[in-house]
């Protein structure tokens, strides 16, 4: 991926640190007059001590907008750490970007790319999409492995949206809409014991 700001090569690793294997690194690379590279450094997701560890294949990309500020925004999106001895190849996916106070956790910030019910077995696949982050993924259900291998397709990757946010009026949709469509049915079921009346 390259740094379109700086003009820089800029990879990401996988690398035993300490007794932590596959902790996320980036290496930053520029070219010679000649044209061969060298390297200006690496940097460890989220600091020295930091958690961001995977070892399936990370997407990086570059944010050159105006919200990411005058140097740019690295944003890394890998599947979540897996032991090489474990029984279960799924996990968590996630997205670790830079931010502009250093001092927290070397200036980068983690978080789930989606919620701790949606794993993988892959990591998952980013573009740019109209301004924002179109991402997608293969879940992987373990309790119910009839619900594996659905490709869910999301938007807004970047966690931003151009309208207010707030709290969803659950009573007023019911009002309007009727409770039928606000509730799967089998969720009706469970909740009507703790209905007023019922």
């Amino acid at each position: 991926m390259v740094d379109t700001i700086k003009n820089h090569l800029v990879l990401s690793f996988s690398q035993q640190q300490g007794d932590r294997h596959g902790r996320s690194q980036i290496r930053r690379f520029c070219a010679n007059s000649d044209g061969s590279l060298y390297e200006l450094g690496l940097v460890w997701l989220e600091g020295d001590k930091g958690g961001t560890m995977s070892l399936a294949r990370p997407v990086l990309l570059f944010d050159s907008s105006k919200d990411a500020g005058p140097n740019g925004r690295l944003r890394y999106y890998h599947k979540g750490f897996v032991a090489p001895d474990s029984k279960s190849n799924w996990a968590n996916l996630y997205v670790t970007f830079q931010i502009a106070d250093a001092g927290h956790n070397g200036g980068w910030l983690g978080t789930r790319l989606v919620d701790e019910w949606n794993n993988s077995r892959n990591p998952p696949g980013i573009a740019w999409f109209q301004g924002d982050i179109a991402f997608a993924y293969r879940a992987c259900d373990d309790g119910n492995p009839a619900n594996d291998n659905h490709l869910l397709i999301g938007y807004h990757g970047l966690g931003i949206r151009d309208e207010p946010t707030g709290d969803f009026d659950e009573i007023g949709f019911i009002d309007k809409i009727g409770l039928s469509r606000s509730i799967h049915e089998f969720a009706i079921k469970d909740a009507i014991g703790f209905l007023p009346g019922y």
